[in-house]
């Protein structure tokens, strides 16, 4: 019953997707840690009342779980009952698992990869 707006721009940056107040980052594979803009771009887009969900899809998973998808919903759903969940950041697994949370005010922002398929 939504209508996830595709690459929303959020000030100078893009998310994904975004369900107001949720911006849903997808993360895919391990080169997504080198990038230092996360560090940047995760406050920024709290600080514009938002909250954010990262999902990491590691390389070689060929989709997203319906687990996540769900995740991503109830999240979503939490955030518009709780205005105080804005400013906060959850990093979930492909497979919809918690992985890391935390709030603007953490200044850190983990993006913490779920352990490779063996």
């Amino acid at each position: 019953g939504v209508t996830p707006v595709p690459q929303k721009a959020i000030g100078k940056y893009n998310v994904d997707l975004a369900v107001a107040p949720v911006a849903v980052e997808v993360l895919g594979g391990g080169w997504h840690l080198a990038k230092r803009h996360h560090a940047v771009r995760t406050p920024y887009i709290l600080d514009q009342g938002w909250a954010l969900l990262f999902v990491w899809n590691h390389e070689g998973d060929s989709a997203l779980t319906q687990r996540a998808a769900e995740y991503v919903i109830a999240y979503l759903d939490e955030a518009r009952r709780d205005p105080s969940l804005v400013g906060q950041y959850r990093v979930i697994s492909g497979s919809g698992e918690l992985l890391a949370r935390g709030r603007r005010e953490d200044s850190k922002f983990p993006l913490v990869p779920p352990p490779r398929r063996r």
